[in-house]
């Protein structure tokens, strides 16, 4: 047993030394003080363990199944000191520093390096569940290696961002590069102004073509840039005398508000001169609804019989009201129609649209026989109207106990 009190560079600890072979080996190493430095400078953690880097040396690993210290590589070995940041999925340890990237050996009993990254002006780094070890720079530049052993280097690209970026609409311009950010909105019309918003009047074309253009320009060339529009409202004045009248009418309804599933449009009749005048507006439409489908139709495994377990395909309908289930002893001659159904009880109702199964019990209205096929079908009721889109095939099962 060989002992150090931890004067100079050393630590304080013993080491138990084995001399039967004739060569000193080292056999374990025990420290006092568990940790070189009480000023630790990062710590990372997976399933293996916990990694903690300190202001000296060497890196130092808590194994979570032996609940013991084991220590690991010192700062030689290192690409550069202190750690200022480390990631590990439990196979691969990252560590950056100011010189570089280091990848260790996380879980084996040595923490040997694996390998050295000469790469500079390091920002973050992350590692995602194919164990492939990414990391960005200030360069700015994405960099990434493959998953171990052998953390093969995937190819890099410099990082294009259009700054600064100057956003147009209709006649005026801004400076938008403070804008950019994650989530932020651009009310165009206070950035430009109302009156360069103006779509011209002059043409003839239905308004939907007549249109304010939206330019992004920057002098970075290839830097992507991606935009969503989330609000338009607009207004506008049109003479109903106009061979494009209706056109336009029509242009105004499909770029309209939509509120709760409803199309909101607002029309006000001005004339230049004194005096009535009498309009009748007629608007077509048709209503449809998202198709529903019966997936199954099948027994209850071990239930004692007596029970039938349906499943059907989702609806969205925002004025949806039920699922209604309808089973029927040895099935339907001919497909069945909504009015099949206006005066029969459901044999399963579900009032929540995400709920996509549910146990059918009767047929008709009576208890289930085991051992008889039945047939199944599937509608959507609607709130306020008692009108049913197609009706979903039919599907037979057979209960039993």
């Amino acid at each position: 047993m060989v002992a150090h009190d931890g004067a100079g560079l050393g630590r304080p600890g013993v080491t138990l030394l084995d001399d039967s072979t004739g060569a000193l080996g080292v056999v374990d190493t025990m420290r006092f003080d568990q940790l070189p430095s009480n000023d630790v400078t990062a710590v990372a953690a997976d399933w293996w363990g916990v990694h903690v880097a300190t202001d000296t040396g060497a890196l130092t690993h808590w194994n979570s199944l032996t609940e013991e210290f084991e220590e690991g590589v010192g700062r030689g070995s290192v690409l550069g000191w202190p750690v200022d940041q480390m990631e590990s999925d439990g196979s691969t340890l990252m560590l950056r520093t100011s010189f570089g990237l280091t990848f260790v050996e996380a879980a084996a009993s040595t923490h040997a390096v694996r390998s050295t990254q000469n790469v500079q002006t390091v920002t973050d780094m992350a590692i995602d569940g194919s164990g492939s070890l990414w990391a960005s720079s200030t360069v700015p530049t994405l960099y990434g290696w493959g998953p171990a052993p052998g953390h093969r280097a995937v190819p890099s690209k410099p990082f294009s961002r259009a700054t600064p970026l100057n956003l147009g609409v209709g006649t005026g311009f801004i400076n938008a590069t403070a804008m950019l950010h994650p989530g932020f909105s651009i009310d165009l019309l206070d950035a430009v102004g109302a009156a360069s918003m103006v779509i011209p009047t002059t043409s003839d074309a239905p308004m939907a073509d007549g249109f304010l253009p939206l330019v992004f320009s920057s002098p970075v060339q290839g830097a992507p840039v991606w935009a969503i529009s989330q609000q338009l409202l607009w207004n506008g004045t049109f003479e109903m005398a106009d061979e494009a009248f209706v056109g336009r009418l029509q242009a105004a309804v499909n770029t309209s508000r939509s509120v709760d599933g409803s199309t909101i449009v607002e029309l006000t009749l001005i004339s230049p001169t004194n005096g009535s005048i009498e309009v009748r507006l007629a608007y077509d439409w048709s209503r449809t609804e998202t198709p529903v489908e019966l997936m199954q139709l099948v027994d209850r495994p071990d239930d004692g019989g007596g029970a039938l377990r349906a499943g059907w395909s989702l609806v969205h309908d925002e004025d949806f009201a039920r699922y209604l289930v309808f089973a029927k002893a040895g099935g339907w001659g001919t497909p069945p129609t909504a009015l099949d159904f206006a005066s029969v009880q459901p044999d399963a109702a579900v009032a929540l649209h995400s709920r996509l199964e549910t146990d059918v019990l009767t047929a008709e209205g009576q208890p289930l026989v085991d051992g008889t096929e039945y047939e199944a079908v599937v509608v959507v009721e609607y709130c306020g109207r008692s009108a049913w889109p197609t009706l979903a095939p039919a599907w037979s099962g057979r209960t039993v106990r």
